[in-house]
């Protein structure tokens, strides 16, 4: 077997580095040699390091010591002297020292993020794979922008700094690869960089621009630094690419101010600064220029190797391939036909002989660049290159080929990703009659099922199963399983609907599922586990009494359940509970109406099968005994299940009754759940967090509140946390039983976990409202605002309801204006609780009150206590108050008790009492207050 040739690691060959140990003599003064046998392509060229005590002003390399202005020195002058068109080499004092790149930007995360939780970062889509973990290692979300052959697009960094904006997240920085970009090796232009800069200045935006490959441009000088742009940028470079990685040392540049605020890092001041040791071996290479020498022969090195590998692949590849052609780094990005999968490619180093990184790697959702490959040529020789670029072409050959051609026993949809394709394929294959006549063996027909089951065509390989029956060929419980999961997967994805399609009975998904269940059982199929599990995954809510009955046969059947088993009953437990507290009359409505249909459909007359979509041979139908016995029946027959027996398959009733941890009734599932989940504890096994949460949001929704502190310390003592979705449902679950104080802090602990969502703060504010905390109200109505999907209309009239409930008045009605200019509609109680707010501020203008009285009477939301803080408002002004009373009458507002009183005090005072008494004439005279 060939040594696959290696395109993926990003680092120079071993030849490279040094080949010797680093020897360091302790005898004073201190000596630190680094030898090597002189090589044509080795670090060998380097002359032997003579370093003493003497060369370090106060301490030697193996003490603490500062000697970060002697690095920064030499440092500086190896920068001027490796860019002849810099009018000046960078000052010591813009150089910061770093153990690297990746060390770098650990450090700049976390000054930048600080202790803001949820700030952005900005990267370019492809970027440097391993740079998004050390961002989101400190809280930071990364989201992508997109690229072009130059790099980040200006439109594309400014619509996603719009999208942000308007979501209230703070970007902290940009990073950016402006140079021989990793892994596409294109340099990005000197204007596009001007504009960036410039957009980041706009918006305060740190930029941090990672230039490690910048000394390695050949044949030119290397390009200026993104760090002369502006004092918003940040430089990175490093010496692993250059000189060896294990030495770990690198630099920023930037404006002293930004560094001012890296040298203050705790872990500097510690340690004194950052590799010490290694800085100085990098030093005394700068210092006797032998590192410069070294540097030109890796530039010669490396190019020559750049043009080997873009020669070879521009000779070797198809057509419609493409690759870039870099002048400088390590990188050749290159873009494969459209369906060829880069992954494959890529997680195949034993058969097509080569490694690689395929492109998804460089994105952020993993999906993109499916057909991008990443290779690196630093490592290899010429001769290596050009046989790796072989290899690689006849790969893609390969794949290309296997797509194309139509296996003897399988057909070319086995490969297919989508429906659509898959269809493409059967229709072409069908035109050229290369599919089969006839079904010559089991095999063949397993193998068109399984087929048509991935490409999700679950129509077509339904088709093959009743063939396969037709001819005598006994199909098996794995070829059930995967039309039952076609089916399934059908019901799950947008435009394949089964129920839109004229589908054997024209049932749900599920409906068919189970009847294919029935079938397996009644064809005498031997069953397995992979079977059950299939039906389990099929069953909703709506068949909770399926799922526990299939269960408890899975156990009958000598099938042990799997935690992931038991798991998915508990969640299809957890979701029937949520419909059982909705109320039973709307479940048994669903059962009548799934009842009505199936009867309607056994009362048709009996037709013939469907007529498969191929020109198969004619099946021939016959009947089956009433008393079939469940395995191997002597000609099992292809009659559809009667309506008996498919309502006892989809009811479950036939163990339903006798399962011995039912929970003592059919509509107790959160008991049920809590069995379940004790069986996978009894089993030593860990119950999956999902489980945890489905059984807490069972109970929770049954107010089985002290259950629900049981799972709970269970989660505890496991080290998991609830989500977003449990925290709501034990809120709601608190607030049904008036345990307000029980629910605020449940909502309390879901913000210090980071767990809050939208239902979670929309649970929160009905127990604020009844546990009068009207300004953690506020608080969650402003956390809900920097959500994604933002803040709900009801939650802004609970929040309304509770500030005008509570004194806050001010606040209810500012709430209100925020309402009205998003264009949301308020509720009768919302104008109401504003309208008394109105009344309870005497700051607030009576002619607010009347406007807003104005704007719930035009969408007919003036309530009688909207129309009586709106009487109240207007004081003596009599005319007012008549207008208000009339507009209540012509709409037939029942009005407040309260308003009788107001409206007799302000007449009383302007001595019109008797005008007071003709305008409340009306049938609820009797309901004026005594006196």
């Amino acid at each position: 077997m060939e040594t696959p040739i290696d395109f993926a690691n990003g680092q120079p060959a071993a030849e490279e580095l040094p080949n010797e140990v680093v020897l360091v003599k302790t005898s004073s003064p201190t000596v630190l040699e680094s030898s090597g046998h002189p090589s044509a392509n080795g670090l060998g060229r380097l002359a032997p390091l003579q370093v003493t005590q003497a060369q370090f002003p106060g301490s030697g390399p193996l003490e603490y010591g500062d000697f970060t202005w002697e690095f920064r020195y030499e440092l500086s002058e190896f920068l001027r002297r490796q860019d002849s068109s810099r009018c000046r080499s960078p000052d010591p004092g813009h150089l910061f020292l770093t153990a690297g790149v990746s060390q770098a930007l650990d450090m700049l995360s976390t000054m930048c993020a600080g202790h803001r939780l949820g700030d952005v970062v900005l990267v370019e889509s492809p970027t440097y794979f391993l740079a998004p973990a050390i961002f989101r290692d400190h809280g930071l979300e990364v989201v992508g922008v997109d690229t072009d052959s130059d790099g980040m697009v200006i439109q594309s960094l400014l619509d996603a700094l719009q999208k942000l904006r308007l979501r209230g997240r703070r970007v902290a920085m940009l990073y950016t690869i402006p140079v021989h970009h990793n892994p596409t090796g294109r340099t990005m232009p000197a204007e596009r960089r001007e504009a960036i800069v410039g957009v980041a200045r706009d918006h305060e935006i740190l930029v941090i621009a990672d230039e490690v490959y910048t000394l390695l441009t050949y044949g030119v000088s290397p390009p200026t630094t993104m760090a002369s742009l502006g004092e918003n940028v940040l430089s990175l470079g490093s010496f692993s690419k250059i000189l060896a990685p294990g030495l770990r040392v690198g630099w920023i540049e930037g404006s002293p101010e930004q560094l001012k605020r890296l040298s203050k890092w705790g872990v500097i001041d510690s340690g004194g600064h950052l590799s010490h040791f290694a800085s100085c071996v990098v030093a005394a290479a700068m210092k006797s220029r032998a590192l410069d020498s070294h540097l030109e022969q890796l530039r010669k090195n490396f190019q020559e190797r750049c043009r080997s590998l873009v020669g070879s692949l521009k000779s070797m590849l198809p057509e419609d391939c493409a690759v870039t052609n870099p002048n400088g780094g390590y990188f050749v990005w290159v873009k494969l036909p459209q369906h060829v999968d880069a992954r494959e490619l890529a997680s195949r180093p034993d058969e097509f002989g080569f490694l690689a990184k395929p492109g998804h790697l460089f994105t952020l959702d993993a999906c993109s660049e499916d057909n991008f490959l990443r290779l690196c040529f630093a490592r290899l020789q010429p001769a290596q290159l050009a046989e790796g670029a072989r290899r690689l072409a006849a790969a893609i050959q390969h794949t290309i080929d296997r797509q194309c051609e139509v296996p003897e026993k399988s057909v070319m949809c086995a490969i297919a990703e989508t429906v659509e394709i898959c269809a493409k394929a059967c229709q072409a294959e069908m035109a050229s009659q290369l599919l089969p006549q006839k079904l010559e063996d089991a095999e063949l027909g397993r193998s068109l099922v399984t087929a048509f089951a991935e490409a999700r065509t679950w129509e077509m390989a339904l088709d093959v199963l009743l063939c396969m029956k037709g001819e005598g060929l006994e199909p098996t419980a794995d070829t059930f399983a995967d039309v039952m999961s076609a089916c399934d997967a059908g019901s799950r994805v947008g435009g394949t609907d089964v129920e839109s399609k004229a589908d054997l009975e024209r049932r749900p998904a599920q409906a068919q599922v189970m009847a294919l269940l029935w079938r397996a059982r009644h064809w005498g199929v031997e069953t397995n586990a992979r079977l059950y599990r299939t039906a389990l995954d099929a069953c909703s809510s709506r068949l909770w009494a399926l799922a526990v009955s299939l269960l408890a046969e899975m156990e009958a059947d000598g099938f042990n359940p799997l935690p992931a088993d038991l798991d998915t009953v508990i969640q299809v437990l957890a979701g029937a509970q949520e419909e059982a507290q909705r109320g039973r009359t709307r479940q048994e409505k669903r059962e009548i109406s799934i009842r009505n249909v199936l009867r309607a459909r056994t009362a048709q007359p009996t037709q013939e099968p469907r007529t498969p979509k191929w020109d198969f041979p004619p099946v021939v139908v016959e009947s089956m005994p009433p008393a079939a016995p469940k395995r191997a029946p002597s000609r099992p027959s292809l009659r559809e299940p009667t309506e008996v027996e498919l309502e006892d398959v989809l009811a479950g009733e036939r163990v339903r009754s006798n399962l011995p941890w039912s929970g003592g009734g059919p509509w107790r599932k959160w008991e049920m759940a809590v069995s379940l989940l004790e069986k996978i504890q009894i089993s030593s096994f860990s119950p999956e967090i999902a489980a945890l949460n489905a059984v807490i949001t069972a109970c929770a929704r049954a107010q089985e509140l002290a259950q629900c502190k049981l799972v709970l310390d269970t989660m505890k003592g496991e080290s998991l946390q609830p989500d977003a979705v449990t925290c709501a449902q034990l809120i709601g679950g608190c607030c049904q039983r008036g345990l307000w104080e029980q629910a605020l802090l449940i909502l309390g602990r879901a913000r210090d976990l980071s767990v809050a969502s939208m239902s979670t703060c929309e649970e929160g504010l009905k127990a604020c409202f009844r546990g009068r905390q009207p300004r953690l109200a506020l608080l969650l109505l402003a956390e809900m605002d920097r959500m994604p999907t933002g803040v709900s209309t009801p939650a802004i009239n609970t929040a309304i309801a509770t500030c005008s409930r509570f004194g806050l008045w001010t606040q209810a009605i500012a709430l209100l204006s925020e309402l009205q200019s998003r264009l949301m509609t308020p509720s009768f109680a919302t104008y109401a609780a504003a309208a008394a707010a109105f009344d309870a501020a005497p700051s607030i203008a009576w002619e607010q009150a009347l406007l807003l009285l104005e704007e719930s009477q035009r969408l007919g939301l003036a309530s009688g206590e909207t129309y009586a803080s709106a009487i109240a408002c207007c004081g003596l002004r009599w005319q007012l108050i008549v207008s208000a009373l009339v507009d209540m009458t012509s709409a037939r507002v029942l009005p407040a008790p309260r308003t009788y009183s107001d409206v007799l005090r302000s007449f009383s005072e302007l001595r019109l009492a008797g005008v007071a008494v003709e305008l409340l004439e009306d049938p609820l005279r009797k309901e004026l207050p005594p006196g």
